[in-house]
């Protein structure tokens, strides 16, 4: 379907996510990743771009759903790489309306972090909802 892409990580998209959600010492290197372009509708019905970068196991399948959510005109808000907010999960989730602030559900594909109470990093795939 146009509008909708697979690729792996160049140096562009690499220098965008180095030091943010790709931490120095990544356990999960570049050549596993993918990105992942798309289209998805808004709330109010048009039409924008997004992008994702996710595991190169995945990536097909995830192609395939928002492929499928667009086509049933299924509404997201926004679909951007966490590095656009530094990767930091509190900051990507606010959204204001009306000058009142809110948190968003918001889904993320690729983050390496410290896991809790550990000193390695783990590559997360996961969803974050509302709180």
């Amino acid at each position: 379907m146009e509008g909708f892409s697979i690729s792996e990580i160049n140096d562009k998209i690499f220098s965008r996510i180095a030091g943010k959600s790709f931490k120095v010492n990544c356990t999960v290197p570049p050549s596993e990743l993918r990105y992942v372009e798309l289209l998805h509708k808004d709330l109010s019905g048009k039409i924008l771009r997004g992008e994702m970068i996710c595991n190169v196991r995945i990536a097909d399948d995830l192609l395939d759903i928002f492929q499928k959510l667009f086509a049933a005109s299924y509404p997201i808000e926004k679909v951007h790489l966490i590095d656009e907010y530094n990767a930091d999960d509190e900051l990507s989730m606010q959204f204001v309306v009306f000058q009142f602030p809110i948190r968003i559900v918001h889904a993320e594909n690729f983050a390496a972090r410290l896991r809790l109470g550990c000193r390695h990093q783990s590559a997360l795939q996961s969803v974050y909802q509302d709180r």
